[in-house]
């Protein structure tokens, strides 16, 4: 309502609250695969009893995550006994999710690209290797291999840009953060989008690529002006410039 009352005013409103729900993990895979990449399955729950019997149609191995929300516990099943003994109970609106196989066959390692929009605005935010399956910030792999390749995707636009533009508008949302891989075919595998990513300076050993988040936060402060109808100041231009 407060949306409504601001847009009514001709106040612009980033990421509507109606839209956030296109960011659920089955919603968002529905719409992202509409844009031309590749999805996992991703299924509802909806009755644990009937899924401990069929899996929702789901071959091992899978994992089960909220489907609304992030930062949550994500839980993998190798095998089908492990998929029964899975705590669904502990979950408010469990989803079921295909794995797909990302682990590059180079190196072993496992490869999570982060590319985040801010309206048209788009930024090669990261490239995290990790020799877990779950690559977060904290499992990271640093060596001067992944170094120098981290800084070669962060040095210019992300290939995809132009699709996840289109992502980022069939979803209704201003900011957001799309963190994917490749398949072993070398196809785009979207995993998720962030609505509200988490955007902070490295301060250790990842200090090369606070490049990227001057470039995000650029970004962000152009997208405002550009939607109160304001000119974009020449330096928040120059950040953006690849």
């Amino acid at each position: 309502k407060m949306a409504d009352q601001c847009e009514s005013r001709g106040i612009p409103v980033i990421n509507r609250a109606r839209n956030l729900v296109n960011a659920g993990k089955t919603a968002a895979a529905e719409i992202i695969s509409k844009s031309g990449f590749r999805t996992p399955r991703t299924l509802r729950i909806l009755d644990m009893q009937a899924f401990r019997q069929d899996f929702n149609g789901m071959s091992v191995p899978f994992f089960v995550r909220e489907d609304w929300g992030h930062g949550s516990a994500i839980l993998r099943a190798n095998t089908l006994d492990e998929a029964r003994a899975l705590p669904l109970e502990s979950f408010k609106r469990p989803v079921v999710t295909e794995l797909v196989d990302v682990r590059d066959e180079r190196d072993g390692l496992f490869r999570k690209y982060r590319y985040f929009a801010a309206g048209e605005h788009g930024v090669a935010q990261h490239l995290q290797c990790s020799e877990e399956w779950i690559t977060r910030g904290a499992g990271r792999v640093f060596t001067d291999a992944t170094r120098d390749e981290e800084l070669a995707y962060i040095a210019r636009q992300d290939p995809h840009h132009a699709r996840f533009q289109a992502a980022r508008r069939a979803l209704g949302l201003d900011v957001a953060a799309f963190d994917y891989g490749y398949d072993k075919d070398g196809k785009v595998v979207v995993w998720e989008v962030n609505p509200f990513p988490y955007i902070a300076f490295g301060r250790t050993t990842s200090t090369y690529r606070n490049v990227a988040i001057h470039r995000s936060i650029a970004a962000m402060l152009a997208s405002y002006f550009s939607l109160a109808r304001l000119p974009v100041p020449l330096k928040l231009r120059q950040f953006l410039e690849y």
